[in-house]
Formats: C-alpha cells, sequence, structure tokens
C-alpha cells in the first residue's frame, strides 16, 4: 500500500516501502505542460523534455 505525504512546500511525495528489497527507485512528474505556457514562456516545456531524454540517451549509450 503506498502513502502519500504533502511537504509545506507543496510538494507531494508517494511511496511504499517493501521491507524485502534492498534498493530504492523513483519517478519524477511534473505537473506542468505547455498548455500552461504563457507566449513568453512558450517552449519551455518541450526544451526540459529534451533535455531529460538527452541524458537518458547518454545514460544508455555508456552502459
Amino acid at each position: 500500500m503506498y502513502k502519500e505525504l504533502v511537504l509545506n512546500n507543496g510538494l507531494t511525495l508517494v511511496y511504499e516501502k517493501l521491507p524485502f528489497v534492498r534498493s530504492v527507485s523513483f519517478g519524477l512528474w511534473i505537473g506542468t505542460g505547455s498548455r500552461y505556457e504563457t507566449y513568453e514562456q512558450n517552449g519551455i516545456s518541450t526544451l526540459s523534455n529534451i533535455c531529460c531524454l538527452k541524458v537518458q540517451k547518454q545514460k544508455r549509450l555508456r552502459t
């Protein structure tokens, strides 16, 4: 069963403790997107997505 914790700064953590596993895994979801961008911010979500995918691709190439 997972638990949800909302911190003072508004960040929401969702976690589950598995006593039989000796590792940690996490995911990051950002509640934003291009539909919420103003005209001046147009493209920031796309740029951040491209940067994240580029880092993932580089990590895969190293292994």
